[in-house]
Formats: C-alpha cells, structure tokens, sequence
C-alpha cells in the first residue's frame, strides 16, 4: 500500500503521538481524561485508552458514518499517523 501524504498538522499529530507513548501509564491515564476503563474483570491498556481519546478529541466523523472509500481512506491516514517504524523482518 503506498504512504498516504501527510499534512503538516498530521505530521504534528504523528511526532506527539509518539512521545506521548513514552509518557508513565498514570500519565497516560491522565491525558485520556478517563479514569482506567475496565470490563469483565480486565483494564484497558493505558497507552490504548489515550489513543482512543484522542483520537475521539480529534472530531473526525464516525468510520460507519462515512462512504466506504471516505472511511478506508481516514483509516490508512490515521494508521499512517499512529503507526510506529516499519521493522523488517526476515
């Protein structure tokens, strides 16, 4: 799949991203605005709670609201912007 180009404010977005995955988990925690979300006995990881907030912080519309190629569109820009360095394997 080829790289989607990003935006300047992406660009932003992806470089804080990324430091703030090295932030503590109470940091973390701190940043989603939530306490630590818990279901059937099991807590969401910290890193993925802040992720989710802010994305949701973000205001982008809602994936199932959006057109098919709308949606798999913001989906490979924000799994460009989230995603960490490509490993090579093999």
């Amino acid at each position: 799949m080829p790289a989607v180009k990003l935006t300047p404010r992406e660009r932003i977005e992806y470089r804080a991203a990324r430091a703030l995955t090295y932030l503590p988990a109470k940091a973390m925690l701190k940043v989603s605005g939530q306490p630590a979300v818990q279901r059937d006995g099991l807590t969401l990881d910290p890193e993925i709670q802040m992720t989710l907030a802010l994305l949701e912080k973000r205001g982008d519309p809602d994936l199932e609201t959006l057109p098919p190629v709308q949606g798999r569109a913001q989906t490979r820009r924000q799994a460009q912007v989230f995603a960490g360095r490509a490993v090579h394997v093999g």
